[in-house]
């Protein structure tokens, strides 16, 4: 799932998700497979509970969150309990800095959100500079399946 974001002047932010099936080796899926996901966000306003379900029935779907100021986060997959990976932008991968180093994400997030991430880099799929910014965030990580996970990821 590809997450694009534009942030209107009337703290309205436009989100444009895209599904493609992730292959871990990165190659093209010739197949364009869709499925149903669904998807859930929450963001910093309310980081314990999700502020928009939908239901991705196509390639591509637009939603729209009213009330997010520039600097607020947001995150797909609450709880990372959806079977999908997350591509975020740079710009939206930073802003996820903050609630992963004061731990304010749960250790699924946080475990997930990093496990996303050196996935789409050994796809060819995001930028190892996105991993290596993403992971000063961890410095501070007191949880042992955090850290396992992050010393799993061998970046190739």
């Amino acid at each position: 799932m590809t997450v694009t974001e534009e942030q209107q002047s009337n703290k309205t932010r436009i989100l444009k998700l895209t599904q493609q099936r992730f292959i871990a080796n990165g190659t093209v899926d010739d197949e364009n497979l869709q499925w149903k996901i669904p998807i859930t966000i929450f963001r910093k306003s309310n980081p314990t509970s999700i502020v928009k379900k939908v239901l991705m029935d196509e390639r591509e779907k637009t939603i729209t969150l009213e009330n997010v100021s520039e600097d607020d986060w947001i995150k797909l997959n609450y709880n990372s309990i959806g079977l999908y990976r997350v591509k975020y932008q740079s710009k939206t991968l930073a802003h996820l800095n903050e609630p992963i180093a004061n731990k304010i994400l749960n250790p699924q997030d946080r475990l997930m959100i990093q496990d996303d991430v050196a996935a789409l880099c050994n796809a060819g799929h995001q930028s190892f500079v996105d991993y290596l910014k993403l992971l000063l965030s961890y410095k501070e990580e007191d949880n042992f399946t955090v850290w396992k996970s992050i010393g799993k990821n061998k970046i190739k």
